[in-house]
């Protein structure tokens, strides 16, 4: 049960982060305080997790950078791609292919220069330089200076500051920004995914699991007070640890894998969830099936979770039932192995 188990939990992680642990493999990875380039020296693209990065000389190759800063000094030169996961991120120099930046704040300067497609999510933006391809921007604030250029289209979600800089192509609002083109799919096509992706979540567990997944059920039925504490407890405790990490040195690769665990636990969680209703539910018939419970929980949630005004509020409960359940299930197992 144990290889299962961990089976299982590394099978949810490793799809979460395979896109973007592959391309980094031939990186090299650096870790510390501060790392800076020096003018006049040229480096080998590279990851790093750090407190700031500055770049004031060259790196032929893409930077990956989780910190705290990263600068790109008047100088400086990213000859590849640059993707950074910052509390701030601000380009003076160039950067010869594409950016992506998941930052508190971006800000490409007047002398700042990226010459394919600008990517920045986050709290505020400021475009003053040139980005010579597309600009997609998710933010609180996008200011568009009077010096920027921007030679292929602007497509944002934020509240525009336009100080009257240059975009050569279309500029278009959206409400749901995404680099990706909408498919324009209606909205069942979402739901008939969720209710499929769920199934085959629940199929693995009732298959690989059968008796973990039955004691897990049962307590969000026979505990449902303990359980929904739990798992609102875990909701709020998780987040909040990510948050402090986030301001250590090392801690942000610490925090988005606590994240993508939490994301996992909730995902199982309401997946079990929704077993446990259904098994509650078999229990006034005469159904013994073992995958029955799933199907009725599956079916029956649902439904509820599209109903207007109290869909939301049912998506929670069940959602914190079934990670509370299951955070318990996994002290227990915890303390047995330990006692074994």
């Amino acid at each position: 049960m144990r290889r299962a188990l961990a089976g299982l939990l590394a099978l949810l992680l490793v799809a979460s982060l395979f896109a973007g642990t592959a391309a980094a493999q031939a990186q090299q990875q650096e870790v510390g305080g501060t790392i800076v380039v020096e003018s006049g020296t040229t480096v080998d693209g590279f990851r790093t997790f750090a407190g700031t990065v500055v770049v004031k000389g060259t790196v032929e190759g893409s930077l990956e950078a989780y910190a705290g800063n990263v600068v790109i000094e008047e100088g400086g030169t990213v000859d590849g791609e640059l993707r950074a996961y910052a509390g701030s991120v601000r380009i003076a120099g160039t950067v010869t292919g594409n950016v992506v930046s998941n930052a508190g704040s971006t800000e490409l300067t007047e002398t700042g220069a990226v010459e394919g497609v600008f990517g920045a999510f986050g709290g505020d933006v400021r475009i003053a330089g040139e980005v010579g391809d597309d600009a997609n921007v998710g933010a609180n604030t996008l200011t568009l200076a009077d010096t920027a250029r921007i030679r292929g289209s602007l497509t944002y979600d934020a509240e525009l500051v336009d100080e009257g800089g240059q975009v050569d192509d279309n500029v278009q609002r959206v409400s749901d920004l995404s680099l990706l083109p909408s498919l324009g799919l209606p909205p069942i096509v979402g739901t008939v995914y969720a209710l499929l992706a769920n199934a085959l979540l629940g199929l693995l567990l009732l298959t690989l699991l059968p008796n973990a997944s039955t004691r897990i059920a049962d307590r969000v039925v026979e505990s449902p007070v303990v359980s929904g504490a739990a798992g609102v407890a875990i909701g709020l405790a998780v987040p909040l640890a990510a948050a402090l990490l986030v301001l250590t040195v090392v801690g942000l690769p610490l925090a988005l894998v606590g994240l993508l665990v939490l994301l996992a636990v909730l995902w199982v969680g309401t997946v079990y969830a929704r077993i446990a209703v259904g098994a509650y539910l078999l229990t006034f018939t005469d159904v013994d099936n073992r995958y029955a419970p799933l199907a009725v929980g599956l079916v029956l949630i649902g439904v509820l979770v599209e109903l207007p005004f109290v869909g939301g509020v049912v998506w929670l409960v069940v959602t914190a039932l079934g990670a509370g359940a299951l955070a318990l299930g996994g002290v227990d197992w915890y303390r047995a192995s330990e006692q074994a």
